[in-house]
């Protein structure tokens, strides 16, 4: 089984408030210059909009990467 790339990342958070809806948006920057931007659906939290460290892991099948703190 291949293994999973991690690598240090940057995400910047921003919430879009509309009068229906709120809408997240992640503003990923990985150290090697490489950005990713995507619209997700919280799951069980509230997220603030800022700029956090994260790890960035890259699975083979996968495009775009997913995040841990």
């Amino acid at each position: 089984m291949p293994s999973t790339l991690r690598t240090p990342a940057t995400v910047e958070i921003t919430v879009e408030e509309t009068s229906e809806d709120l809408r997240y948006l992640a503003l990923v920057r990985l150290a090697s210059g490489e950005v990713w931007q995507m619209v997700f659906i919280p799951m069980g939290w509230k997220p603030q909009p800022g700029t956090f460290q994260a790890e960035a892991c890259f699975v083979p099948t996968v495009e775009w990467p997913t995040l841990t703190d």
